[in-house]
């Protein structure tokens, strides 16, 4: 099980955020008037997990850092099967409006052998499959299992029917049910 602990965002669109610290317990509301950064808040959740925005665009990541900033950095803290873990991503403005996406996931688990991936090291794709290995789920099964963002739901109930069935089975674990039930059959 993931339980968030934290999130500190400095530079991300129109967000800064030194320390969020969430409750140990119970369920979280997050509310405020239209433009005051909730849905930016669920973003850099997803960015710092998933490795990507919500909404994509032609541009890249250029759009998720913020106007008056040259990077934005996400550092989420949280705990996976009572270890205590963070990511930290960072999106840097290049010279010509480019990004470079440097991505790190840090584990901790309380000793000094920490897991460290860094895309300077094995590169964008690697770091981020190893994050979902570690976290046992990809941005298509958080955004529709956690996330609804604004109008998001157009977009799975578009979606054709084999997407579909293959994100239902990601988010129940039956892809490895159908691994045995063909095995033993």
């Amino acid at each position: 099980m993931l339980k968030l602990t934290s999130i500190s965002v400095k530079g991300f669109k129109n967000l800064d955020i030194k320390l969020l610290n969430f409750p140990p317990e119970g369920n979280i509301l997050v509310m405020g008037k239209n433009e005051s950064g909730k849905s930016t808040l669920f973003e850099a959740i997803y960015l710092a997990l998933a490795g990507d925005l919500l909404v994509k665009k032609e541009r890249g990541n250029i759009d998720a850092i913020g106007y008056t900033s040259e990077a934005a950095n996400i550092t989420l803290r949280f705990q996976k099967n009572g270890r205590d873990c963070s990511i930290n991503r960072q999106i840097i403005r290049g010279g010509n409006g480019s990004t470079d996406n440097p991505i790190i996931l840090k584990v901790n688990i309380g000793t000094p052998e920490e897991q460290v991936w860094d895309s300077n090291d094995i590169g964008i794709n690697a770091v981020k499959d190893h994050v979902q290995e570690f976290l046992g789920f990809d941005g298509d099964i958080l955004r529709n299992s956690s996330f609804v963002e604004q109008k998001g739901l157009d977009g799975f109930i578009e979606t054709g029917k084999r997407k579909k069935k293959e994100i239902i089975n990601k988010l129940l674990n039956l892809e490895n049910f159908s691994i045995l039930k063909k095995q033993y059959k």
